[in-house]
């Protein structure tokens, strides 16, 4: 197997720099320790469009909420915080980014918990907390405690609090209330508070004036300053608990940090607090979990570290404490979404996104994308343009064929009276394209096996093969598809017409006496299709769909087709001399040549072997209409048409004699008798019953 490409999109934190040391550690970390020789990963501030990549890993949710979730089928977002404290943390503004992307990962179990509650797929979501440098991080003897005070010119043989953290301007690490809570502790002769990490300096100025405190109460390090980066795991060794004051914290992995020193914790129910601190174990949990602005609470169990502070300096007890990240006992259950959490280590941390995105790469493997091609917002754009097209140039012809139509299609049955006729029986959809030639013999040889459904355009192929399909659709307003009926035997299946269709084109279906029923198009953005029901009566209703083939899908459906592939759907021409299959009018030839093919715009597009056609923008618009009706209602069809642009997520090619080869029976009774068995007792009113039993 070749190398699976990642795309680690991961905005402005893809660089080291004030604000961003954790995050930019993770990315790195993740980099550099996954498996080379199975991962290519390629970190960018945003996604790189210079080619396709199997995985797009947003590697903080609110970038993929930014970027309206591109290329969401291969996506992972990963969420670092959930909460309403701002809006771009909220679950609002990720919702529609979490509901398309391919997985979802989380950083702490209340951040799952919420993801299931709010509606998530807890099948896609997955566990992914940071991990600690296990060798780095290890517990501090009382006598190496004394070294690292005298390194860093610190007071000895006081109780120290440690911050590790940067502050943010939002006052996100809960200023408000460390104000409330230092106020207990401002002996500078008994107590330290060490912080670590960016931007205090003024705030803790601003606090020494406004409560009188003595300056010498707070030991600031800047994180950022030489030789931090690398010696901050020994300024955990001179503190005897750390403090967790944030109103919303993504770990924070100061948690894993101190944990790891085997320095107890007090913190807000923030990221991993409640998943690592509430743990019952055989010594005093000196680990607390204190309600935000809970200032009594708070207080009380750091006042516990001080009357225990013999125990907190053991060696013993710490080794105890880093069990917790080392060796949990109780792990996260993950409702039943992947493994147990074995450790906090970072080479956990990079085996859980190896995992995942070897998930999303067999999830997306031997599969095409229409979005790999065209971007959403192109898509809508297309779409777009194409439906208010088609409003404006179909709402005179719509009318002027339904005043003449209307008597005829008033007496006539509707598609409504087949729901479910066939129900588990497979079809085939037949298009006009130029592939269907290579299909001709196979679709002869289990004409009687399976139901043939086919667009009108390719009743005239079928008719020159002596192939006798079981149901035609028309959807064309126009009077283009005269010819598809000329010369047919309209006796031996259902012709199914739209109450907008053409007066000439139903003039020539009677004329060779096809059996006839009806179906409404349920069209919201023309008026005449709101109220065409409300005068012939309800025929059944069939959305929109671009092409015919679309019309024909949703009524092989309807009739209750569980197993449906296409043949002779290429909707493309790889070339340009054939546009049709053998057979075709040469009146349909030239106008597919003049309007499509030569004489409008075209779009040069990848096709199922990744070899460059040329298609037309309403074929691009029609793959696009099936593969946003497939999600919609959780289908799966299949395409044996085996060439042209028909690919998706949810359509599964296969070759066509592979999937007739599954059907070795007639199908019994067959299928236009029975429809037609249908019809009868609706049109007459005989004793025949409406729909078939069994």
């Amino acid at each position: 197997m070749s190398r699976i490409k990642v795309n680690i999109i991961a905005g402005s934190g893809a660089n080291s720099g004030p604000g961003s040391w954790i995050f930019s550690d993770m990315v790195n970390i993740l980099v550099m320790g996954v498996d080379p020789l199975k991962f290519e990963l390629n970190v960018t501030e945003q996604i790189d469009n210079s080619k396709l990549y199997d995985v797009y890993h947003y590697f903080h949710s609110t970038l993929a909420a930014l970027n309206n979730c591109k290329m969401n089928h291969r996506a992972l977002v990963t969420i670092h915080a959930m909460s309403d404290y701002q809006k771009n943390w909220s679950f609002e503004y990720k919702e529609k980014a979490l509901l398309l992307a391919n997985k979802v990962s989380a950083v702490s179990p209340g951040i799952i918990d919420t993801l299931i509650s709010r509606g998530i797929d807890k099948d896609k979501i997955y566990y992914t907390p940071a991990g600690v440098d296990l060798e780095n991080f290890t517990p501090t003897s009382i006598e190496d405690r004394e070294l690292i005070e005298d390194h860093y010119n610190l007071k000895k043989y006081i109780i120290r609090f440690g911050i590790f953290s940067r502050r943010y301007p939002d006052g996100r690490k809960g200023e408000d209330f460390f104000e409330k809570i230092v106020q207990e502790f401002k002996d500078p002769a008994k107590y330290r508070f060490m912080f670590v990490g960016n931007e205090w300096g003024d705030f803790l100025n601003g606090i020494v004036h406004k409560y009188d405190l003595n300056p010498e109460l707070f030991e600031v390090f800047e994180r950022d300053v030489d030789c931090l980066y690398k010696d901050y795991p020994l300024l955990y060794g001179a503190v005897d608990a750390v403090l967790v004051t944030s109103k919303v914290d993504a770990g924070p992995v100061c948690i894993l940090e101190s944990l790891a020193k085997g320095i107890p914790v007090i913190s807000t129910p923030t990221g991993l607090a409640n998943e690592l601190l509430i743990k019952e174990y055989d010594d005093k949990n000196l680990n607390k979990v204190i309600v935000f602005n809970d200032v009594k609470s708070f207080i009380k169990a750091m006042e516990e570290i001080e009357y225990n502070i013999d125990i907190v300096r053991d060696l013993e007890y710490k080794n105890k404490i880093r069990d917790l990240v080392v060796a949990p006992k109780n792990h996260y259950p993950l409702n039943e979404i992947s493994d147990y959490i074995n450790d906090y280590t970072w080479n956990s941390f990079c085996k859980r996104f190896e995992n995942i995105y070897e998930d999303i790469y067999k999830s997306c493997e031997g599969k095409k994308f229409l979005e790999d091609f065209i971007s959403n917002e192109n898509q809508n754009q297309y779409l777009s343009w194409y439906s208010s097209q088609a409003t404006n140039n179909l709402t005179n012809i719509y009318l002027e064929n339904y005043q003449q139509i209307k008597p005829y299609a008033k007496n006539g049955i509707g598609v409504m009276h087949y729901q479910n006729a066939l129900k588990g029986q497979p079809a085939v959809i037949v298009g006009a394209g130029p592939s269907l030639d290579k299909d001709i013999e196979i679709l002869k040889k289990y004409k009687n096996k399976i139901n043939i459904f086919a667009c009108d355009a390719a009743l005239p192929v079928l008719n020159k093969n002596g192939i006798i399909p079981d149901v035609v659709v028309v959807a064309d307003p126009s009077d283009r598809q005269i010819q598809n009926f000329t010369g047919c035997n309209g006796k031996n299946f259902m012709t199914i017409l739209p109450t907008i269709v053409h007066p000439m084109v139903f003039n020539e279906a009677r004329k060779h006496d096809c059996v006839i029923s009806w179906y409404n198009v349920a069209d919201s953005n023309i008026e005449l299709c709101k109220w065409i029901p409300k005068e012939i009566g309800y025929k059944g209703l069939i959305r929109p769909a671009v092409l015919t083939s679309g019309m024909v899908f949703q009524i092989a459906a309807y009739m209750g087709c569980s197993d449906i592939t296409f043949v002779g759907h290429d909707l493309s021409w790889s070339d340009l001399n054939k546009g049709y299959a053998s057979g075709i009018s040469d009146v349909k030839v030239a106008y597919q040549k003049n309007h499509k093919m030569f004489n409008s715009p075209v779009f040069l597009f990848y096709d199922i072997e990744n070899k460059i056609v040329t298609s037309d923008l309403s074929f691009i618009t029609f793959v696009q209409w099936i593969n946003s009706y497939l999600q919609e209602f959780n289908m799966e069809i299949n395409n044996s048409t085996g060439s042209g642009i028909l690919y998706g997520e949810k359509i599964n090619q296969i070759d066509f004699e592979t999937w007739c080869s599954k059907y070795n029976s007639d199908i019994n009774p067959p299928t236009f008798p029975l429809l037609y068995k249908i019809y009868q007792s609706v049109k007459f009113g005989n004793d025949i019953p409406i729909m078939p039993t069994g």
